[in-house]
């Protein structure tokens, strides 16, 4: 599995991102078309502009490729991967009520004594 360092940038274009997966341009315009979850924007003359993010999803498109799996199921690695994401999500705001509630309960208990 390849190591990708991101510098600290905002944005970056697409040839900048291209020499970081070491993926060509148009392979990363093909990504884009493929995959609904890369979602660039263009800067002011037009040209594509890449978050973090969308350099995240492009690295992992480009691993899951290079383990020989087709566009179709790269497409529903990422869905059930974005699922993983939202249910720990959940899990970690459900903890977050928990845990102030036991605060609540807490303090309550502090001002019996």
């Amino acid at each position: 599995m390849a190591k990708f360092i991101i510098p600290a940038k905002r944005f970056y274009k697409i040839g900048e991102v291209s020499k970081l997966i070491g993926e060509p341009p148009s392979t990363i315009r093909f990504w884009e078309k493929e995959f609904k979850e890369l979602k660039p924007l263009k800067n002011s003359k037009g040209q594509r502009v890449f978050s973090k993010k969308d350099i995240e999803i492009l690295k992992s498109i480009k691993e899951k490729r290079d383990r020989g799996l087709t566009i179709e199921l790269i497409k529903r690695e990422l869905k059930n991967e974005k699922k993983k994401v939202e249910q720990k999500l959940m899990i970690k705001e459900t903890l977050f009520e928990i845990k102030r509630e036991l605060e609540n309960v807490l303090k309550i208990l502090k001002g019996l004594q």
